[in-house]
């Protein structure tokens, strides 16, 4: 049985990480502050959560792809994201903290 997948962040490879859970038959949903974001990857086949929460709640597998980790920091804070995280995984990059040199 394969794993409940959900990406946070809705940015390109965001998008691209979606997809390839799509196309390897992972259900998959999307998460992002600004959800018109999540259209393309809906149309895809990916569901989608209004609620931060609720996405966290149904995922067994969490793809955190958010600008920095300022921003998951805020994210994860949430008592009420904390309480739901026990016994999931939780995978995290952080766009701005990887550069080209």
């Amino acid at each position: 049985m394969k794993q409940e997948t959900c990406v946070l962040g809705a940015g390109r490879m965001s998008s691209s990480v979606v997809r390839s859970f799509l196309s390897n038959a992972y259900a998959t949903s999307v998460w992002n502050r600004t959800h018109e974001k999540c259209a393309p990857v809906i149309a895809a086949g990916a569901t989608s959560s209004n609620d931060l929460e609720d996405a966290v709640r149904q995922a067994d597998v969490i793809v955190v792809n958010v600008l920095d980790f300022s921003t998951s920091d805020a994210l994860f804070r949430r008592s009420s994201v904390v309480s739901r995280l026990p016994g999931k995984i939780v995978v995290q990059r952080n766009i701005k903290e990887h550069t080209n040199v």
